[in-house]
């Protein structure tokens, strides 16, 4: 492993224990567990994941206009302007 240093202030550091504390894990482990998390949901780079986060959003959002999937870049061009 690498060292680095980083500065974190007095509040972050208090909540960093205490969940290292339920965790029963040291706060350096905490700290590279969320890292990895947020670089796994940052970075999506297999194709069938992207599609499943993507298949999530469908019929998620309504329009009124009953025309959107006809009209959409009259949509998009009023929305630019």
């Amino acid at each position: 492993m690498i060292r680095t240093q980083i500065q974190l202030n007095e509040d972050l550091v208090k909540e960093l224990k205490k969940i290292a504390n339920l965790c029963d894990i040291s706060i350096a482990e905490l700290i590279r567990q969320c890292i990895r998390q947020h670089l796994k949901m940052i970075f999506v780079t297999n194709k069938e994941e992207q599609w499943k986060r993507a298949s999530l959003l469908l019929g998620k959002f309504t329009t009124p206009d009953d025309d959107i999937s006809e009209r959409h870049d009259d949509y998009l061009k009023g929305a630019f302007k």
